[in-house]
C-alpha cells in the first residue's frame, strides 16, 4: 500500500454531536491518500460508533486509550504513528470547506520546499451557521513568507485555527512534537515552532471552519483564566528570542504582545464574571504607542474574535444538536453542513 499523502491527527472525547461533520467534510475530499488517525480519549457517548461508520468510507486508524482529560497528547500519539508526507490537525467540532485539501495540494506542488502552510477560517456555531471570519494578518502574495514577518504577527496572538494548518512531515522531524504540559497554548506555541523555520506559505482563502460552542475549551473553561494566561506567557518567553535570530527587534512585540495576553485574560475573566482593572489596562495601552495600537489592532483580530464570541454566546438559545438529530447518515449530517 502506497503511503497517503496526508495524515489527518484528530483527538476525540464524547464528540458524538459534531464528529460526524467533521468525517463527513473530509470525506467530501474525494481524495484517496487522506489517512485520519483518531486518537480517543475514553469516549463514553456515540463517539466511537460514529468513527466505525466513517471507516468504511475513509482510511482510518482509531486508537483508544483511558481518559486523560489533555488533547494534545492524544495529538502527540496521533502524529508518532501518522505515516503521510504532511500532516494536519482536526478537531472533532471543526470542519473542511470544499475542496480544501485539492487546493493545498497544488500549492504543495507549487512550492515543495515550503513547510508550513496557512489559511484563514470561518468562525460558525453550533449549527453551523457563520458568525465570523478569523483571518490572518500575512501578505496576500504566493510567495514563502520568512521567519520575520510570520514570528513578528503570531507573537502577538495565535491568528491561526486548529484545522488551517499544513505540515510536512520533514518539519515534524526538525521541531518535534506538540508539548502536552501547555493544554491551552500547544497549537500556538507549535505554530511558533513551524514560522521560525523560515518556510511558510499564506493562502488567502479560508478552507476551513472553526466552531465555537457552549462545551468548546474557548467558552467552558473561563474558570481557568489564570492558568491559560500563565501558559501564554511561558510561550511568548520561550519563543520572543527567536526573532532577533530573524533580525528582528523583539522589545516592540515583545511590550504588545504581552498585553495582548493581559486583555485576552480579562476578557476571559469578565465572561466568567470576575471583577477586571479595566483603567489600569487603558494605562497599558495608551503606552503602546501608534506604532504598538497598529501591531494590537492588526496583529490580534480582538474585534473579530470578540464578535464572533459574543454572536456564539447570543445563540445559546439554538442548543447543541443531539446525536438524534444527526444520526450518522450522510444525508442528515450533509444538510447542516455549510457547504455552499
Amino acid at each position: 500500500m502506497r503511503a497517503p499523502w496526508i495524515s489527518v491527527v484528530m483527538p476525540t472525547f464524547n464528540g458524538a454531536n459534531f464528529i460526524g461533520h467533521a468525517l463527513e467534510s473530509v470525506a467530501r475530499q474525494h481524495d484517496d491518500a487522506i489517512e485520519i488517525i483518531a486518537v480517543d480519549d475514553g469516549s463514553t457517548d456515540a463517539t466511537r460508533a460514529i468513527l466505525a461508520s466513517y471507516a468504511r468510507r475513509l482510511a482510518m486508524r482509531v486508537i483508544a486509550r483511558r481518559h486523560s482529560g489533555n488533547w494534545v497528547e492524544s495529538t502527540v500519539i496521533g502524529m508518532s504513528v501518522a505515516h503521510g508526507r504532511y500532516l494536519c490537525w482536526l478537531h472533532q467540532d471543526d470542519l473542511w470547506r470544499p475542496s480544501r485539501l485539492a487546493k493545498l495540494r497544488r500549492l504543495a506542488e507549487r512550492h515543495p520546499k515550503a513547510a508550513f502552510f496557512v489559511h484563514p477560517s470561518w468562525y460558525i456555531d453550533a449549527l453551523g451557521r457563520r458568525i465570523g471570519y478569523w483571518h490572518c494578518p500575512l501578505s496576500h502574495v504566493n510567495r514563502q513568507l520568512g521567519c520575520a514577518e510570520v514570528l513578528s504577527r503570531l507573537l502577538v496572538q495565535c491568528f491561526i485555527a486548529s484545522p488551517a494548518t499544513l505540515f510536512s512531515a520533514e518539519a515534524v522531524q526538525l521541531v518535534g512534537l506538540p508539548d502536552a504540559t501547555l493544554t491551552y497554548s500547544a497549537d500556538w506555541e507549535y505554530w511558533l515552532r513551524l514560522a521560525r523555520l523560515g518556510a511558510s506559505l499564506y493562502h488567502p482563502t479560508p478552507l476551513a471552519c472553526f466552531r465555537i460552542h457552549e462545551a468548546s475549551q474557548t467558552l467552558a473553561r473561563v474558570d481557568q483564566a489564570d492558568e491559560r494566561r500563565a501558559q501564554q506567557m511561558a510561550v511568548l518567553a520561550r519563543h520572543l528570542p527567536g526573532l532577533e535570530d530573524c533580525g528582528q527587534c523583539a522589545e516592540q512585540v515583545g511590550r504588545v504582545a504581552r498585553f495582548s495576553i493581559q486583555l485576552n485574560h480579562a476578557l476571559t475573566n469578565s465572561v466568567a464574571g470576575r471583577p477586571v482593572q479595566w483603567r489600569s489596562l487603558a494605562a497599558e495601552f495608551a503606552k503602546l504607542g501608534v506604532d504598538g495600537w497598529y501591531r494590537m489592532f492588526r496583529d490580534s483580530r480582538i474585534i473579530e474574535r470578540c464578535l464572533s464570541r459574543a454572536q456564539a454566546v447570543g445563540m445559546r438559545a439554538a442548543t447543541v444538536p443531539t446525536y438524534a438529530h444527526h444520526k450518522i447518515a450522510e444525508a442528515s449530517v450533509a444538510a447542516r453542513l455549510p457547504w455552499d
